[in-house]
């Protein structure tokens, strides 16, 4: 079922719930999440086929009916023999779906795949999904993945290859054409003028060191710095030699056996003000008592506020007086915040920007 944001059953939706699959026998594990355009993606456990389990999927649009091109009992993902069990699935941020379930065939193989909206293997992957950690002895059970917020995913499982010594969580990052291993993988990027702060994680978090490379679209990579995790996993670069208003892309370089393996570049706009922007809380869910991250222009007279779903003020900050550049800002000012969805609002100079955010118990 579809509910608005009112408490009402939204347009097109049965008043009774909407089946999602009626063939035979038992449906089982559903798993959704939002396709992005007002519509879900919604997977299961289908037993169907007498004594066999394998993983179905459909696309409901935001009218509640069937996307065209989705069978009407559900897409058959994979066919490979065996039980597929237990699917999760996240969107991939340009209408399609990433998907992750475990296949059993006497061992557990955690699989992967990712469709595009209408049904179809993204470029790239197999029509059956592809296996995440294929040559790993042990079994791999019950996966769970989030969205990377980059057009990826990444999908988690615990592993019995070191079963001798009790289960390990593993994990693996899934590109938008192929999963792939991830020795560095980027964390947060953010540009302030004359200013660039970029973090990463090492896979290898007690030992791994990197050289901080950087270019324009004019020059070639430019050597800036060696850095290390310190044990954290967890690099952090910070880079006081842009230009404002200029164009950066930053990688790292380290040791992958024999020679320097790159992490994936990423480029940064520099910009050449401030501006006014909200992105919101940090993190998103918050624990309460909220800190929020904003940016302004100017130490113009500014109001940050928190409102309930009411319309209710809960908070609110004079933040003017920081001046011009990025701030967090721990709203509640120390009082713990009721759990529940909440409305930002930053107001400076006749502009109003909104963001949306959950505050967890």
């Amino acid at each position: 079922q579809h509910i608005s944001s009112a408490g009402a059953v939204a347009p097109g939706w049965p008043p009774n719930d909407l089946p999602l699959c009626t063939a035979p026998r038992d449906q089982w594990d559903g798993a959704i999440c939002a396709d992005g355009a007002g519509g879900m993606y919604a997977a299961w456990e289908d037993y169907r086929t007498l004594f066999s389990a394998q993983v179905y999927m459909i696309r409901i649009g935001s009218d509640g009916q069937r996307v065209a091109g989705w069978p009407q009992s559900g897409l058959l993902v994979s066919t490979r023999p065996g039980y597929q069990l237990d699917p999760r699935v996240v969107p991939d941020g340009v209408g399609g779906v990433y998907l992750a379930w475990m296949n059993y065939t006497g061992t557990y193989r955690v699989y992967a795949q990712h469709l595009t909206g209408s049904g179809l293997p993204a470029p790239g992957w197999p029509v059956d999904g592809a296996p995440l950690a294929p040559d790993t002895p042990g079994d791999q059970q019950a996966p769970d993945m989030v969205a990377d917020g980059l057009g990826g995913a990444i999908v988690t499982w615990y592993d019995g290859r070191n079963r001798s010594s009790g289960y390990d969580i593993y994990a693996q990052k899934i590109s938008p054409d192929t999963p792939v291993p991830v020795a560095m993988a980027l964390l947060s990027a953010e540009a302030s003028p004359g200013r660039a702060v970029l973090t990463w994680f090492a896979a290898d978090r007690l030992a791994r060191s990197a050289t901080v490379y950087r270019r324009s679209a004019s020059s070639e990579w430019l050597t800036l710095a060696t850095v290390s995790s310190e044990g954290t996993g967890r690099i952090t670069y910070e880079d006081r030699s842009v230009e404002s208003g200029g164009r950066y892309a930053y990688r790292l370089g380290y040791r992958d056996g024999e020679g320097e393996a790159f992490s994936a570049e990423t480029w940064l706009d520099i910009p050449s003000g401030y501006r006014l922007a909200l992105e919101g809380l940090r993190p998103n869910p918050a624990q309460g008592r909220p800190v929020v991250s904003f940016m302004l222009p100017s130490a113009e007279r500014a109001t940050l506020e928190l409102i309930d779903v009411t319309g209710r003020r809960v908070a609110a900050r004079e933040v003017g007086s920081l001046g011009a550049g990025s701030h967090l800002l721990e709203l509640s000012d120390g009082a713990r915040v009721p759990a529940g969805l909440y409305w930002l609002r930053l107001i400076q100079g006749g502009r109003v920007l909104t963001a949306r955010g959950v505050v967890a118990r």
